[in-house]
């Protein structure tokens, strides 16, 4: 389980255990405006935290997060990550 605060970027995809957020996942989605989550609901790493704190449970290793399979396609493709 991990702490987010505003600015912390989702390390792991994972579910909101306590407390209420909005996240910036442009990076992750597109979507341009924050989206607000709370207990039960999912997060996804590289999202940002734009307002709030929660408490997230880890649902996978961070190998298998979706940032670390958007990685891996990038370079499959050529790429190099950021």
């Amino acid at each position: 389980m991990y702490k987010l605060r505003v600015g912390d970027v989702v390390p792991a995809d994972g579910t909101v255990v306590h407390g209420a957020a909005s996240l910036d996942e442009s990076r992750v989605t597109g979507e341009a405006l924050p989206q607000a989550k709370r207990a039960g609901e999912c997060v996804q790493s590289g999202s940002i935290v734009s307002s709030g704190f929660v408490h997230v449970r880890c649902e996978a290793p961070v190998s298998a997060s979706f940032q670390a399979r958007t990685d891996r396609r990038y370079r499959a493709h050529g790429g190099t990550p950021h």
